[in-house]
């Protein structure tokens, strides 16, 4: 009759730990995947931010439009001149404003749809989600910011006076657009439909939330101007910084939490 061996570890305890090793190396997988998209999420963010410093008003007046000097005196009260300048300003800022939400969308649907193909180490993955995130993020980008101030229009013209209010609803609009390009590079860089209409809806998600951090973060950094309230896109690269940056962080932390589990 053999005896046990009393090291040797009982049926009971072997079991707990083969069920335990898995549950460990998916806690591992999922803190590394939202840690692989917050530290993509800060790196975009802050490149976004960067050239939007860089190239916030790639359009200008044309020459001569605005009269200075004695041209400009003898001008005085010549209201067809005034609405004409007006005019102007507002294309050349909402020309400006579209750039900007383009370029913000590519920047974040490009850096995120590589951080997919990244962390997946497919060369190929990485180059799709590049790709794709490029051309839907300066897509849909452009398209947010012909929205979103087609949007800040049609509140102004409906007498919403709240400043916060209209640039709030503004933000929301650009922004889950950006979201969804993002989701459309991060699907596609996984190369599963499955992914791609899971992750979809939680990067508009995102880019919502990016939007809701943005407003108490505009009041403390002057980005709600009251002598420009339609300015949706703050001036200066410090609040462009801040504005990308939180927009870039909430859609990395959600697809983050969406891409735990791999592979799906």
């Amino acid at each position: 009759m053999s005896q046990s061996d009393p090291n040797r570890p009982t049926s009971a305890a072997s079991d707990a730990r083969v069920d335990s090793a898995p549950a460990a190396s998916v806690y591992q997988g999922h803190a590394k995947s939202v840690a692989a998209y917050l530290l993509a999420a800060l790196i975009v963010g802050t490149l976004a931010g960067v050239l939007l410093g860089q190239f916030s008003a790639v359009f200008k007046l044309p020459v001569g439009m605005v009269p200075s000097g004695a041209q400009a005196m003898s001008m005085m009260g010549d209201q067809k001149k005034a609405a004409e300048v007006r005019a102007g300003i507002a294309q050349m800022q909402h020309k400006n404003n579209v750039f900007a939400a383009a370029l913000t969308g590519l920047v974040l649907a490009c850096g995120f749809g590589f951080t997919e193909g990244l962390i997946g180490k497919s060369p190929k993955s990485m180059l799709i989600g590049a790709v794709v995130g490029t051309l839907a993020g300066a897509v849909l980008g452009a398209a947010g910011g012909v929205l979103m101030q087609w949007t800040g229009e049609r509140m102004t013209l409906a007498g919403v006076s709240d400043v916060m209010y209209r640039t709030l609803a503004m933000h929301l609009v650009l922004f889950g657009c950006v979201g969804l390009a993002a989701g459309l590079a991060t699907g596609a860089a996984a190369s599963n439909w499955r992914v791609l209409w899971r992750i979809l809806p939680v990067a508009a998600a995102g880019g919502l939330l990016g939007a809701v951090l943005n407003l108490p973060a505009g009041l403390l950094l002057t980005f709600v101007s009251s002598t420009n309230p339609d300015q949706a896109i703050p001036a200066g690269t410090a609040n462009q910084l801040c504005w990308a940056l939180a927009a870039a962080l909430a859609i990395g932390l959600l697809i983050g939490i969406a891409r735990q589990s791999r592979p799906v």
